[in-house]
């Protein structure tokens, strides 16, 4: 009963310490602090390394199937945000390899960019579209409100 207890209190206490994950600084900042954590005997830092770790691959999952999901919109419009050769796929290993070379060229000014934005970025430079029928475009192109002008049914007076 006591370790249901111990555990309840170190899930709660980790979700309240605040450990989010969304710009790349604050992943970086967690990234390099696990290993620390899991060298330490003390089961609390060992329980914030193993939570950590799984609050990292599960953002990295989710931003895998998000990408992949936008990418395939994308793709159906033939308008390819970037382009993956045949062999490989969006997963989860990608962009954890993505994350990882990005915080090894992390500048101050960087850090307060949003994983995906920072992940997005790194696909369209490492796999640029090259042929003009794969038109590379960018995200925010693809879902942006179109501008439709109304037209009068009686008089047929664009307003």
């Amino acid at each position: 009963m006591r370790r249901i207890l111990f555990f309840i209190t170190l899930l709660l206490t980790s979700l309240s310490t605040a450990t989010f994950a969304d710009t790349i600084g604050r992943y970086a900042g967690i990234a390099k602090s696990i290993p620390e954590a899991s060298l330490k005997a003390d089961p609390k830092s060992q329980a914030w390394a193993h939570s950590a770790r799984a609050i990292l691959e599960v953002a990295e999952e989710s931003i895998a199937e998000s990408i992949a999901a936008v990418q395939n919109a994308a793709s159906q419009l033939n308008r390819p945000i970037f382009c993956l050769p045949e062999s490989q796929s969006i997963n989860t290993a990608l962009i954890h390899q993505l994350l990882a070379q990005s915080i090894s060229q992390l500048t101050e000014a960087d850090a307060t960019k949003n994983l995906s934005d920072v992940v997005v970025a790194s696909l369209r430079e490492k796999y640029p579209c090259q042929s003009t029928s794969q038109a590379q475009a960018s995200p925010e192109a693809l879902f942006a409100p179109k501008e439709y002008s109304m037209v009068h049914v009686d008089t047929g007076k664009t307003e």
